[in-house]
């Protein structure tokens, strides 16, 4: 079932909007979501578990002043890419899948900096020192390790957020699904396929992120493939997937309710 909100036909969304829902998706995920990017990032790294609220919530504002222009720049070239760019003959689904996906590679380039800081903040502990030891441990270059996995993941997640929700959600409330219902089983179930298909470009990325050393992506994945086998791409699934689920229920439902009652 095509999407109906897509047709050719509809109103171009304007920039202000696609601004305006970014920002507020941004800023909702990263207050709800912090603590579970905590988590799930200390046990890939193999760092000690810990619920002390200092630790869970260390990097939050990092996260939301990433999370907001990522967010922003995910929606926007999606809305963009999707409205203006994509042919008006190709079917809605389709343009909203391709849409998602470079809308969030685009994204995860622009927040790769961000993230690579906010990953070293859980042991330099300020943001400033995070950043100083990035920069003396590989030059200014080195905040930008691992961009290409992580765009990717952001990709594989901006189909989820942008696309598969939305399909899920308009689908079922056709079959007369009440909005609660529709909204958390297509977030979930969104959520639960979008981190299975991305968890191997995080890990890439956290691994090359901590690494002493800057590394290739290609010797990167070389490297955790002989040292773990598949078992490397997969460490702390059980921790992402409820993040990532509860992200893309988040932002899937936030963006669809700003559709319905702003664009």
């Amino acid at each position: 079932m095509d999407l109906s909100e897509t047709s050719s036909t509809r109103q171009k969304t304007p920039w202000g909007a696609s601004l305006f829902s970014g920002f507020t998706i941004g800023v909702t995920e990263a207050l709800v979501n912090h603590p579970l990017w905590v988590l799930k990032t200390r046990f890939q790294a193999g760092w000690p578990f810990t619920l002390r609220p200092a630790v869970l919530y260390r990097g939050i504002i990092t996260h939301m002043v990433s999370s907001v222009p990522v967010d922003t720049i995910a929606l926007g070239a999606a809305r963009a890419i999707n409205e203006r760019a994509l042919p008006e003959n190709m079917s809605p689904t389709a343009k909203r899948i391709i849409a998602g996906f470079f809308g969030g590679i685009l994204a995860g380039f622009a927040g790769s900096t961000c993230e690579m800081a906010m990953t070293w903040q859980q042991k330099e502990k300020s943001f400033s020192r995070a950043v100083r030891m990035i920069v003396q441990s590989g030059g200014p270059a080195h905040l930008m390790t691992g961009s290409i996995a992580l765009s990717l993941r952001e990709g594989v997640f901006w189909v989820g957020t942008y696309s598969a929700t939305n399909l899920i959600e308009h689908n079922l409330r056709a079959r007369g699904k009440g909005k609660l219902f529709s909204t958390f089983v297509a977030g979930l179930s969104s959520g639960v396929v979008c981190s299975f298909i991305s968890q191997p470009f995080d890990n890439i990325k956290l691994v090359m992120q901590i690494s002493p050393r800057r590394c290739s992506l290609i010797k990167t994945i070389g490297e955790m493939a002989k040292k773990e086998g598949h078992a490397a791409f997969f460490r702390g699934y059980n921790l992402r997937v409820l993040r990532v689920a509860l992200a893309v229920m988040i932002e899937g439902a936030l963006n669809n309710e700003c559709e319905r009652r702003f664009f």
